[in-house]
């Protein structure tokens, strides 16, 4: 609801009035051009941030394929060497596990 006091009109107040209210209405025509800009920014520096993200990941899964390699040639290496204790090993892990998933 809009209040008009006369003396207002008298006093030749309506034009100021008339350019604070436009003033206003461009301020926050601009605040909304400024916040739009921003939010782009933003989502653009998101975007940045989440491909240097990917990309330190890539580098971790490789390193990690490369040592799981590595470990999986060393456990080769140790089996070829002797078949026996690692077969003997094997079972005594095995029972193990049956042993403790069999307990309640």
């Amino acid at each position: 609801m809009e209040t008009h006091f006369s003396f207002t009109a008298a006093a030749g107040l309506s034009a100021p009035r008339e350019k604070l209210v436009a003033d206003l209405k461009t301020l926050v025509g601009d605040l909304e051009h400024l916040l739009k800009a921003a939010a782009n920014e933003l989502g653009q520096k998101a975007a940045a941030d989440l491909r240097a993200l990917h990309g330190r990941a890539a580098n971790l899964l490789a390193r990690a394929e490369s040592e799981a390699g590595d470990c999986l040639r060393a456990a080769d290496e140790v089996i070829r060497s002797r078949p026996y204790q690692s077969i003997g090993a094997a079972f005594a892990v095995g029972l193990l596990i049956g042993v403790l998933a069999g307990r309640k």
